[in-house]
């Protein structure tokens, strides 16, 4: 019983260790999610890197109808994507689920202000 002390410590020290670095992933992930107007790279936009579906299928439909390149892109929430151009005019892209089209907003309009 002597003898189970010292690893018993161990576990207990490792189990903590565990548990610490389990709780920063946790937090560093949190606060990756509540970045608002994360900036994309045009390595990300040429290799569709974005959080959620409803992103992707706003960065391909802004491919699609506009010269990307031309524009600063930005995350704004798991349906909207922003853009900024040349002239430091802003609009938004939302996707809705329910008609699953991609709508223009000149301001940001949160989910809850638009009934569809």
């Amino acid at each position: 019983m002597i003898l189970l002390h010292p690893y018993l410590d161990f576990v207990y020290l490792l189990i903590l260790v565990v548990q610490i670095i389990f709780y920063l992933i946790l937090l560093l992930h949190s606060e990756k999610k509540k970045q608002s107007n994360f900036v994309l790279t045009k390595e990300n936009i040429l290799k569709n890197q974005v959080d959620t579906i409803e992103q992707f299928k706003v960065l391909d439909y802004l491919k699609k109808q506009l010269s990307i390149d031309d524009f600063t892109v930005y995350l704004i929430d798991r349906f909207t994507i922003k853009v900024i151009d040349k002239n430091k005019e802003q609009g938004y892209f939302k996707y809705y689920t329910k008609t699953k089209s991609v709508d223009f907003y000149e301001k940001n309009i949160k989910n809850k202000e638009v009934e569809r």
